[in-house]
């Protein structure tokens, strides 16, 4: 990661998402296409990038990015993901554990190092041996402003 870019965006946030009561519903790959699909049709009405995301079987983390000019919290577009999710996954129950965890990204460092956490966390709960070995992983875009 280029360490000279140094202006983070203050719309820029690391999430940490369980699931309801730890459920493995992500083991399933068809459910992690459902989640993807969302994200992706939320993107595309409520616009946000989508800097790095993990997908474990009972949590996820990431950071997006709002744009600068959105006025409402991230909270809006974390309901129509789950929303859209749900529409295909055809569940009852929550699939959120409450509370979530929320990080606004202060500066470059902290930035770094949630990316850095996002990156390991497959490998730190022993599913691969690389960061790149996790299908369910993308760390490919920045946060900058």
């Amino acid at each position: 990661m280029d360490g000279t870019k140094t202006n983070i965006s203050a719309n820029c946030y690391f999430f940490t998402m369980m699931t309801h009561q730890h459920k493995p519903i992500f083991e399933s790959s068809e459910n992690v296409t459902y989640l993807r699909q969302a994200f992706h049709h939320t993107m595309s009405e409520k616009p946000f990038v989508l800097a790095a995301i993990s997908i474990l079987p009972d949590h996820l983390h990431c950071i997006w990015e709002l744009p600068n000019t959105e006025t409402t919290s991230p909270n809006s577009h974390w309901q129509m993901i789950t929303e859209l999710f749900l529409l295909q996954y055809q569940e009852t129950s929550p699939v959120w554990q409450e509370p979530y965890f929320t990080h606004s990204i202060q500066n470059q460092l902290d930035y770094n190092n949630h990316l850095e956490y996002i990156q390991l966390n497959p490998i730190k709960h022993g599913y691969v041996d690389t960061a790149k070995s996790w299908p369910y992983s993308r760390f490919d875009q920045h946060c900058y402003s």
